[in-house]
Order: C-alpha cells, then sequence, then structure tokens
C-alpha cells in the first residue's frame, strides 16, 4: 500500500473516533488501529527519504554534455579571416563574377544566395584557388584553418566504416568520437555502416561532422541542407549554433538561414553581389 494511502486511512479512522461517540469502544479500537497505521505510514515516509538520500543506491541521473570542437587557433568576431578585392572570373568570354569586394570576420555568419548558375559554387571554387581567377585579390588569414563541404561528398576508402572515416583526422577517444557522431544523427548500428551503403544525406552528414569537429574555424557550406531531411537537417542547426568559427554558405533554404544566426546575406546576379542584412529585404527587390 503506498505511503499516502495510508495516511488517508489513518485520518479517516482518527476522524471517524472524534465524530463517533456513541460507539466508544469500536472508537477506542478503531483509534489503535488508525495510530498503527499511521506509524506505519510513518516509518515507510522515512525509509523512502532515506533511499532517496543515498547515493549508494540511487545514482543521480548523468547530467548531458555539449558537444564539443576541436578548434585550431580561433579568430576573434573583430579579427578579419578573410578579404577579397576587386574579383573578377569570365568563363568563355562570358563574365561570372564583376569585381567583387567582401570582408568576412572570425564569428561572422554570411549567406550568399542567387539564381541557380549565377556563379555561387564558382566563387567558392575561386575562394579554394580550385579554379584560378586572373583578376582581383582573396586574402586568408594565416590562422584560418577552413572546413569545406562540397555538393558531392569524396571519400577515398569507401569500405571503411563512419567509425573509421570520423576518426581518421581526429586524434580524440573513440568514446567521444561516438558521442559527437551521435549528435549527428550516427549512433549504435550506424557508426559500423560502410561508407559504400551510405545514402547522398548520411555522407554529407559525415563529411560535415569531420570538419565541423577537426578543427576547423572557418565554414564553407555549398548548399548543407541538401539530401537531408527535417531530424537531419535540425541535427545540423543544433551544431553549428554551437560552432564558434565564421561559417560562409550558399543555400536557398530561408529557415536553415535564419536559426543558425546568418547576419550577413549577398545576393549574387549578373555577376555583382549585393549586400542586405536580411532575409526580408532580398525578398523585396527579387520578387
Amino acid at each position: 500500500m503506498e505511503i499516502q494511502q495510508l495516511k488517508q486511512k489513518a485520518q479517516k479512522m482518527q476522524k471517524s473516533f472524534t465524530n463517533d461517540k456513541k460507539k466508544k469502544s469500536i472508537g477506542i479500537m478503531d483509534l489503535s488501529k488508525g495510530s498503527k497505521i499511521a506509524g506505519r505510514a510513518k516509518s515507510e515516509e522515512r525509509k523512502l527519504q532515506k533511499l532517496l538520500e543515498s547515493e549508494e543506491i540511487i545514482e543521480k541521473p548523468p547530467k548531458e554534455k555539449e558537444i564539443k570542437f576541436y578548434f585550431g587557433t580561433f579568430l576573434e568576431r573583430g579579427q578579419k579571416a578573410l578579404e577579397v578585392e576587386n574579383l573578377s572570373f569570365s568563363f568563355n568570354r562570358e563574365s561570372i563574377l564583376k569585381k567583387i569586394n567582401l570582408e568576412v570576420y572570425g564569428k561572422d555568419r554570411v549567406a550568399l544566395l542567387g539564381p541557380n548558375g549565377s556563379g555561387k559554387t564558382t566563387f567558392i571554387k575561386i575562394l579554394l584557388e580550385e579554379i584560378k581567377s586572373k583578376e582581383g585579390e582573396i586574402k586568408w588569414n594565416p590562422s584560418v584553418k577552413i572546413g569545406y563541404l562540397p555538393q558531392e561528398i569524396p571519400f577515398n576508402d569507401y569500405q571503411k566504416t563512419v567509425l573509421e572515416e570520423f576518426e581518421r583526422d581526429l586524434e580524440i577517444p573513440e568514446n567521444e568520437a561516438r558521442r559527437i557522431l551521435a549528435r549527428f544523427l550516427f549512433s549504435g548500428e550506424d557508426q559500423t555502416k560502410k561508407l559504400k551503403d551510405l545514402s547522398l544525406g548520411e555522407r554529407r552528414r559525415l563529411y560535415l561532422a569531420k570538419i565541423v569537429a577537426c578543427g576547423s574555424n572557418f565554414l564553407l557550406l555549398d548548399e548543407p541542407t541538401n539530401h537531408f531531411d527535417i531530424p537531419a537537417v535540425e541535427a545540423i542547426e543544433t551544431a553549428l549554433s554551437q560552432f564558434e568559427g565564421a561559417i560562409f554558405v550558399v543555400s536557398h533554404d530561408r529557415y536553415f538561414l535564419r536559426n543558425i544566426g546568418v547576419e550577413k546575406f549577398y545576393y549574387l546576379k549578373e555577376g555583382v553581389f549585393k549586400e542586405f542584412h536580411s532575409l526580408e529585404s532580398i525578398e523585396k527587390v527579387i520578387k
């Protein structure tokens, strides 16, 4: 019988004795029985309290740890991470980029939007020196360590497991690696899946987990929510909200951009960057 039920039964019997003076002999017996029940309730209550206070019998649930990222050198908010001066690029005599100028600082969140085929991915590849530009200058802070998420994910060995690939560039304990992977929705048996068996979304999610965790302090993300379902997007948003470096992202996903705290926007059209400070201001222009 529960403690509260014992208390209620004892109180009921004691009240019955007080209100029924005509049944004195029975009342005395009931009072005695009620006192015993009340005593039992008190005894059980003391036992329960002692049980709750005993750390040997009941362990307190562990406090959930925040995800840890393994950064290299941090860049402060006012410290310049990237400067682009008068960058132009043409392909087959067609002008793709025209005298682009921008600056990104240590903890900035910057987004590049624009129509398909306008040159957004080309601009990122120029920043990475995968494509050479003859005009303009790109200046990276020497302390910047770039983490790049391309639209198509390459792996060197598709026979490796998720855990093996994740640990390849990280010198951290296995249990910590597993915990970080779980935050990117790779848990349990998912961590032993081979790379060749991963979907496009899983490959991008794993690659993003690697570049975020391995020491990058400047993320270049090209359409990071492509091929992701809603839970995966939410997990990525949570991870990026804890990321303390700079983010430069190409994306059409307005909700994603808001949720990761983008504060500066560029819209690329006909080779020209136009700067905006809100999505609403862009939408007014492009309608």
